[in-house]
């Protein structure tokens, strides 16, 4: 049998330095941080990755996350 889909919501929470932490579901996944000229994701286990907009490095975090849990 195919597993099924569920659904867990993913939240975005700004922090006092202009951070944002991305949670997916309970689960503090990374912070995704706007620089210049870019956006910057930091894991939580010290990987990190770059892109030119918010919704590409964001659609890659959960990416990232999909592929590891």
């Amino acid at each position: 049998m195919g597993k099924k889909d569920r659904t867990v919501p993913v939240t975005i929470e700004e922090q006092k330095n202009g951070a944002l932490n991305v949670m997916i579901g309970k689960r503090k996944v990374g912070q995704i941080i706007t620089k210049e000229d870019m956006v910057v994701a930091k894991f939580e286990d010290g990987g990190q990755l770059e892109g030119k907009s918010f919704d590409e490095v964001l659609g890659r975090v959960i990416a990232e996350y999909n592929l590891h849990s």
